[in-house]
């Protein structure tokens, strides 16, 4: 009777341990890079005495690809947005900077372009109810792969765990500037993993 009292706790024991109570599944990608409710949590180490990043990454890529018919077959691409959060100090696990790259290998088929003047990026709100709310944000002037953004609309959406839609300025194949939809679920993000 000792026997099966004591196994039957070591039991409870291991499954109430094992259980994650928020259902949340945490997935390790490579060393100190984690994957967790479509969230990339770059969270990596560097050895003491080498020179350290003062931030971790969160990435997140859009729910939605567009198609490249340039290519064949035609290839896909998107955007990843990164969001910056510093190790230390005092800012220690707050957002200190968002920005969208490009998932294109290949500059020519996928960029975005350079704007002559400030072009602001079109953000829609999905709220729970359905309804729409639009806000703008603007960026810098952005390289090829790379637009860093300029206010903290995306920070202050990404805290909320909004549904958002972004209309981003891109140029598929070095020809004209398209203004293309980019879907973001931001529900699970945590600065905490």
């Amino acid at each position: 009777m000792k026997n099966i009292f004591f196994t039957l706790s070591i039991l409870v024991f291991m499954v109430s341990c094992g259980n994650n109570t928020s259902g949340e599944k945490v997935e390790k990608l490579a060393d100190g890079v984690y994957k967790k409710e479509g969230w990339i949590y770059d969270m990596k180490e560097l050895p003491s005495g080498k020179n350290v990043i003062p931030f971790y990454t969160v990435g997140k890529l859009s729910s939605n690809t567009l198609l490249n018919y340039f290519t064949d077959p035609p290839s896909e691409m998107g955007i990843t947005l990164i969001a910056t959060l510093d190790k230390q100090g005092e800012n220690k696990n707050k957002i200190t900077a968002i920005h969208l790259q490009s998932t294109a290998s290949d500059e020519n088929l996928f960029k975005f372009p350079r704007c002559l003047s400030v072009c602001p990026i079109n953000v829609e709100i999905i709220q729970a109810d359905g309804t729409v709310v639009e806000t703008k944000t603007s960026y810098s002037r952005p390289n090829v792969f790379k637009m860093e953004l300029e206010d903290l609309v995306l920070r202050d959406l990404l805290k909320a765990n909004n549904a958002i839609r972004m209309r981003v300025p891109i140029s598929r194949n070095n020809q004209n500037t398209t203004f293309e939809w980019f879907d973001f679920d931001f529900s699970g993000f945590t600065n905490k993993l």
